[in-house]
């Protein structure tokens, strides 16, 4: 599913969207972070870049602390999961849900978010799964109806459309096409053009290390900056505890619970806890990656707060036996050299995006 110009097929009497203005708040979505799953936050159940699916409410006499509307609801994941959700399927979501609304009423946080996994939905497709879900997120608040939205949904080339206002000015030399945010509203900057279309004849190990960077800088910059450390200091460890962001095939609390350190049940800016595949491990789940992230610069900034040299930095880590440890508690022999040396590695990656 992409965003595309509009085709003669767009439901009648849609709402036309201003593009630049899509833009522009896009850009704003995406530098809060994208939630891959459902995640229950303090403003509701989100998904991708902070579409509310459900409604956080406060009232004290509510039996659910989620309001949600049914149909507006499964148009929103139609569009992010790119199928149809009907009959069973359907309503055990909205069932699973609403259980969810009535434990975080409950103050039952933990129960909630079993109850949304028990939805199971899973993580979005791909990251252009997010921008659709915030172009129909968009197409609704300007009104259109929940069953037009969901014929774009289940429409046979399986795309979302946006009708470009004629009276601003086009996102991108497409006209009124609407334009990622990467080409900042405009004309897309030629290094990043080039370094796009030679990423097809990169190898796929520093295709990872790349994406890895340009998802995560942002993040990483804040926090390291709280600590005084370097920025490679951060992505380093963030990448081998995290798997890549979870693309290795053991990283599954990464790619589950957006938790990039590995970190344990109770840990600051948690909205949930999983446990392993044995049962005996309980571990935080994040709404974002940027939530892990800060996290653990709350809870380890005592520890590597101003340590700059990569060595030391990742020696402070296992050193704590939170980091690099093994179950029996032994320590996890190329841990430090791991750490240290993918800190060195990213330097370049850190430099190309930071430099433009």
């Amino acid at each position: 599913m992409t965003a595309s110009p509009v085709p003669e097929n767009f439901p009648a009497g849609s709402p036309v969207l201003d593009t630049f203005a899509c833009a522009a708040a896009w850009r704003d979505r995406q530098r809060r972070g994208l939630s891959l799953q459902p995640a229950i936050t303090a403003e509701g159940l989100i998904l991708g870049a902070g579409t509310l699916l459900a409604k956080h409410t406060a009232a004290a006499w509510a039996p659910s602390a989620l309001e949600a509307d049914a149909e507006c609801l499964l148009a929103l994941l139609a569009i992010a999961y790119r199928r149809p959700f009907e009959g069973v399927e359907a309503s055990r979501v909205l069932v699973k849900v609403h259980a969810a609304g009535r434990a975080l009423a409950a103050g039952e946080p933990v129960r909630a978010a079993i109850h949304l996994a028990h939805a199971g939905l899973g993580p979005l497709p791909d990251a252009n799964a997010a921008l659709c879900l915030f172009l129909a997120e968009t197409l609704l608040d300007e009104g259109m109806a929940p069953d037009a939205l969901m014929k774009l949904a289940t429409s046979k080339d399986e795309t979302i459309f946006v009708k470009s206002n004629p009276n601003h000015r086009p996102a991108g030399p497409g006209g009124g096409q609407f334009y990622s945010p990467t080409d900042g509203g405009g004309q897309a900057d030629q290094s990043e053009k080039k370094r796009d279309s030679n990423m097809s004849a990169e190898d796929p190990v520093t295709q990872k290390k790349r994406q890895f960077v340009q998802r995560n800088i942002a993040i990483a910059r804040e926090v390291a900056g709280k600590l005084n450390v370097p920025v490679e200091n951060i992505l380093g460890v963030a990448a081998i505890e995290s798997g890549w962001g979870g693309k290795n095939e053991d990283a599954r609390f990464t790619r589950e619970g957006n938790n990039y350190f590995v970190q344990h049940a109770h840990s600051k800016y948690e909205n949930g806890t999983m446990f392993n595949h044995a049962g005996n491990v309980e571990m935080s789940t994040f709404a974002t990656p940027e939530d892990s992230f800060r996290s653990f610069a709350e809870s380890e900034k005592n520890l590597i707060g101003g340590v700059r040299d990569p060595e030391k930095f990742a020696q402070r880590l296992q050193n704590s036996k939170r980091f690099g440890i093994y179950e029996n508690g032994e320590p996890v022999p190329n841990y430090v050299g791991d750490v240290a040396g993918t800190a060195k590695k990213l330097r370049a990656f850190i430099t190309e995006k930071m430099g433009g």
